[in-house]
């Protein structure tokens, strides 16, 4: 009887956590757009090319989400306290960012001393650079892309609106990136310059670490399902998408798993084609 009167609170805290997550998530994604923003000026630096720079940053940032994404989906059920998780990969990401533009330093003497040692192609010291630039921006995009499962791990542990809370926590995660692209191109590099805006990005990531750190001390662990939901500890969501999924053909699930995501990375490829192939064309007039 007292598990039953305690489910109620228990939900009514979390209902409450996720409306913070959700903008704490608003945040990380103002963020992790203005850093993308100064990786491509930095980039071109080094590579002389704007095209090339924004090409790079663009495939290793994305590609760096998916991959920390499809990383941390095999550890996020197990995680019992995945706000704490999730403050200590936003400090990971800030500091990564932060060492970004050192390590880039680091690699143009090594480029120069390879220019001097080998005397290379430019097409050979270009591949060389695009390697080593994509291998340092992976790092940091891998930490971002991680944060994605934790936080609809945590706000999809009680509730049984799968869809609609992920769409929520994702579509403003890309409405702060989009706030982000904004005043990183149009604000912040043009009033504070690059660094500067490097740094006000990891002061807005470091606040991000510490509001879901102090969110994550007063939600003592993810919330679990009573006894008589179906499993003993395991989470409403959980249960529920079993009770549906056991409506369906073995060979159903894999089907539609597997058209699902070749249009989806059909269509993903299409859109940052455009992206990449319209770079040149909008930066001329500015």
């Amino acid at each position: 009887m007292g598990r039953k009167k305690r489910v109620p609170r228990v939900m009514a805290a979390h209902s409450v956590g996720v409306r913070w997550i959700t903008l704490i998530y608003f945040c990380s994604g103002i963020c992790s757009l203005i850093d993308e923003v100064v990786w491509v000026r930095l980039l071109k630096l080094t590579l002389g090319n704007t095209v090339y720079a924004s090409s790079i940053v663009i495939s290793m940032f994305m590609g760096g989400l998916a991959l920390g994404a499809l990383l941390m989906t095999r550890f996020a059920d197990r995680v019992e306290r995945p706000l704490r998780l999730y403050a200590l990969l936003e400090v990971c990401a800030t500091f990564s960012a932060l060492s970004l533009p050192i390590a880039l330093r680091f690699a143009d003497q090594g480029y120069r001393w390879f220019y001097t040692q080998a005397h290379p192609s430019p097409a050979g010291l270009l591949a060389l650079q695009v390697i080593v630039s994509a291998v340092l921006l992976l790092v940091p995009a891998m930490v971002m892309g991680s944060t994605l499962p934790l936080l609809s791990r945590y706000v999809t542990a009680v509730h049984d609106r799968v869809g609609r809370l992920v769409g929520r926590l994702y579509a403003l995660n890309m409405l702060g990136a989009t706030l982000g692209t904004f005043l990183a191109g149009f604000v912040l590099i043009r009033s504070v310059g690059v660094m500067g805006t490097l740094y006000i990005a990891a002061g807005i990531n470091l606040l991000v670490a510490v509001s879901g750190w102090v969110l994550a001390r007063s939600q003592a662990s993810v919330p679990t399902a009573p006894a008589d939901a179906g499993g003993g500890g395991e989470s409403w969501s959980l249960a529920r998408r079993r009770k549906n999924a056991s409506g369906f053909s073995s060979w159903q699930p894999s089907l539609l798993v597997a058209l699902s995501a070749s249009a989806m990375s059909l269509s993903g490829c299409g859109v940052l084609s455009f992206r990449s192939a319209g770079t040149p064309m909008f930066s001329a007039p500015f």
